[in-house]
C-alpha cells in the first residue's frame, strides 16, 4: 500500500513541477509574440505578478508532495532488501564478544550518560509482526523484528541531550550489522519511545529500539557510538535471553 503512495506523490510532484515549468513557457511566449507584433509594452508588471504566483504555488504543492513522502510515506514502508550490511565474521565473533558487555550492565559515557541495554521495565523481544490499532508491518522473509531495550540516564548536573552524532547500531553473531528500523517505533505503545533530549539530571527516561534481524542468529551485540569517544559501547544479548 505505501508503495502505491511512494508512486503516487511522486507522479504528482512532478506533475506539479512540469505545470509550473509550463505556465511560465507561456507567458514567455506570449512575451516573445507581443514584442515582435510591435505591442508596446509587451508585457505588464501585472502579468508576470501572476505568472510567478502560479508558479510558486505549484512548486509550494509540489514541496508538500515530497515532503509527505519523505516524513510519512518512507517510514512506514518496510524495505524489500533488510538493512543489513556485511561485515566479517572474525570482528563479530571475536574482537566485539572479548569487549562486549552482559546486557543490563550500566556503562558510563564522558562522564555525562549511564547507559543500561537490557535494563528498565521491558524485555528483549522478538515477533515477525508489530502492530497497533491503526496499521502493522511486517518483517521481511528471513526476519524477524528485535525490540531491543535501552535506559539513558543523565548523571551530570545539568540537563542534557544525547548528541545528533549518536548512534545504534546491532551486531550479530554471523556478521551482519543492522541499523534502526526507521518508523517501526510508531507502531510500539508510546511509553516504549525514547525521548534522548532535555534529559533533567538524575532523570532515567526508557524505552525500545526497533532492528530488523535474521531469523537464525545467535548472539546480538548492542552498540552506541559517538563523536569523541574511545571505545564504543556495548552490550552482548543471547537470543536466548528472549521472548519469541
Amino acid at each position: 500500500m505505501w508503495d502505491i503512495f511512494l508512486v503516487l506523490l511522486n507522479v504528482a510532484a512532478l506533475l506539479l513541477v512540469l505545470a509550473s515549468f509550463g505556465v511560465l513557457c507561456s507567458q514567455l511566449l506570449r512575451t516573445w509574440k507581443k514584442f515582435w507584433s510591435g505591442q508596446q509594452p509587451a508585457t505588464t508588471r501585472g502579468e508576470w505578478i501572476v505568472t510567478g504566483k502560479k508558479v510558486l504555488g505549484l512548486w509550494f504543492y509540489a514541496a508538500v508532495f515530497i515532503y509527505a513522502n519523505v516524513y510519512w510515506v518512507f517510514p512506514h514502508m518496510s524495505p524489500s532488501t533488510p538493512p543489513t550490511t556485511s561485515v566479517t565474521t572474525s570482528e563479530t565473533g571475536n574482537t566485539i564478544a572479548q569487549t562486549a558487555t552482559e546486557a543490563g550492565t550500566p556503562l558510563e559515557v564522558n562522564g555525562i550518560w549511564a547507559l543500561t541495554a537490557g535494563g528498565g521495565p521491558y524485555s528483549l523481544t522478538f515477533r515477525h509482526k508489530i502492530s497497533n490499532d491503526w496499521g502493522s508491518i511486517t518483517a521481511d522473509q528471513g526476519f524477524m523484528y528485535a525490540e531491543v531495550p535501552l535506559c539513558i540516564k543523565n548523571i551530570s548536573k545539568e540537563t542534557q541531550s544525547l548528541s545528533l552524532f549518536s548512534e545504534w547500531k546491532l551486531k550479530d553473531d554471523q556478521g551482519y550489522t543492522y541499523d534502526i528500523e526507521s518508523g517501526a517505533d510508531d507502531y510500539l505503545p508510546k511509553d516504549t519511545r525514547i525521548d534522548p533530549s532535555d534529559v533533567p539530571p538524575g532523570a532515567e527516561r526508557c524505552g525500545l529500539l526497533v532492528f530488523q534481524v535474521r531469523e537464525d542468529v545467535k548472539d546480538l551485540y548492542l552498540v552506541y557510538s559517538d563523536l569523541g569517544l574511545d571505545r564504543a559501547p556495548t552490550w552482548h544479548f543471547s537470543v536466548g535471553q528472549g521472548t519469541k
